[in-house]
């Protein structure tokens, strides 16, 4: 298993995303099974896991119903699966900027989990404390054709360097041949 980072182009915010505007609800989760969720203060975090970051683009900017659609908790091996990842309420430097970073680890059904090197997700401008945003750089999970079937493990720690507040989120997904 190799663990990739591609470039996803994001002015893009969520139109609807209840759980990051703070009405996250079981109604939101029931929506969105593939999503983790998680928040810590102001700062708030979502990890979609979607096989077509242009399709999940194009979702974030319609609705949370339209995101779950976009994603899955499924691949094959052989694939490229993507964590695509949300937040909201980070906080402004002196500079006006937001750091947000991610730290990905994938546990497959019978090993030791693989590590990522630090992501940046963000390190412009600060949205709108309000607003949603998609971060600048999907996690590419590329599943190798030897990889084994089973339930996989992603765990994410994303950290608001400014704020220094971080929230760990946690999705399973299944490999099959």
């Amino acid at each position: 298993m190799r663990s990739l980072v591609r470039g996803l182009s994001t002015a893009c915010t969520a139109a609807v995303f209840l759980a990051l505007t703070g009405a996250a609800s079981a109604q939101a989760q029931a929506e969105a099974p593939t999503a983790a969720f998680r928040s810590s203060g102001d700062f708030r975090a979502a990890m979609f896991l979607t096989k077509d970051t242009a399709a999940f683009q194009v979702a974030a900017k319609k609705s949370l119903s339209a995101m779950a659609q976009a994603s899955t908790s499924k691949a094959q091996a052989g694939q490229t699966l993507y964590a695509a990842m949300m937040f909201g309420g980070c906080k402004a430097s002196v500079t006006k900027t937001c750091t947000v970073s991610a730290l990905f680890r994938i546990t497959p059904p019978q090993g030791k989990p693989v590590v990522s090197d630090r992501i940046y997700l963000w390190r412009l401008k600060a949205p709108d404390v309000k607003s949603i945003q998609l971060g600048e750089h999907p996690f590419a999970i590329t599943l190798d054709k030897t990889d084994p079937a089973g339930t996989y493990a992603v765990e994410v720690d994303v950290l608001d360097h400014n704020a220094n507040a971080a929230v760990t989120l946690k999705a399973d997904f299944v490999v099959t041949r």
